[in-house]
């Protein structure tokens, strides 16, 4: 996702927003460029996740991240206590859609109000 001064807000940042947790976290769809976590092809990746959700934990996840260089759509959802906790979306390496149970993430705003000064 590229704000207007051209640096890319990266599934990274996204999860900076999000915060440690110990949540767990299911891969629905994924598309994008970048290293996959234990040498894996994207196509190896896209069976794992068309099969069923891709499930990790918030470590696999960070990590996950940091190989990515950019995400061009997908869905990541977290699951907590049988209950959906978030869900992050990207639509056309142009929007990113975060839902978060307000009761989780308490200074949300402030995270984000950090992101966009930060990609300003």
């Amino acid at each position: 996702m590229w704000p207007s001064n051209g640096r890319l807000i990266g599934l990274k940042d996204i999860l900076r927003l999000v915060g440690d947790n110990c949540w767990e976290w299911r891969i629905h769809d994924l598309e994008g460029t970048g290293s996959l976590p234990y040498g894996m092809s994207w196509d190896e990746f896209d069976e794992k996740v068309d099969a069923v959700p891709y499930v990790l934990a918030w470590s696999d996840l960070v990590n996950l991240a940091d190989g990515l260089v950019q995400v061009t759509n997908g869905e990541i959802r977290a699951i907590c206590a049988g209950e959906e906790t978030a869900r992050i979306a990207a639509f056309d390496s142009s929007e990113w859609t975060v839902d978060l149970r307000v009761n989780e993430v308490c200074d949300f705003e402030d995270r984000l109000d950090r992101l966009l000064a930060d990609a300003a």
